[in-house]
């Protein structure tokens, strides 16, 4: 291979293209109206099941890589910092460190 085959092939430029309808780019881009609707209740219980599972890394413990816990649920951390759903989750009374 040539090394201006490889750079073409690295940059990108060599991609397929493809001709959608617009009935097919509605339904890979959901513009036609459907909606994935999750209740609210749901989506919390989901990021608490996250934030009780999922094992976080910890600047100032590199060794410990427990779940962070959820300050709804039971292991309370006492605040939302390093939990890994704290962008998605719901709860309006987080709490952040200093």
């Amino acid at each position: 291979m040539k090394a201006w085959d490889e750079e073409k092939i690295v940059s990108g430029r060599d991609k397929m293209q493809y001709l959608l309808s617009k009935e097919e780019y509605d339904q890979i881009t959901c513009t036609d109206k459907k909606k994935i609707v999750i209740d609210r209740a749901e989506l919390q219980k989901l990021c608490t099941l996250a934030a009780q599972h999922v094992p976080v890394d910890r600047d100032w413990d590199i060794n410990d890589k427990s779940p962070w816990g959820c300050i709804t649920g039971d292991k309370n951390p006492g605040y939302c910092d390093e939990c890994p759903s704290s962008k998605l989750c719901p709860y309006e009374n987080k709490e952040y460190s200093q």
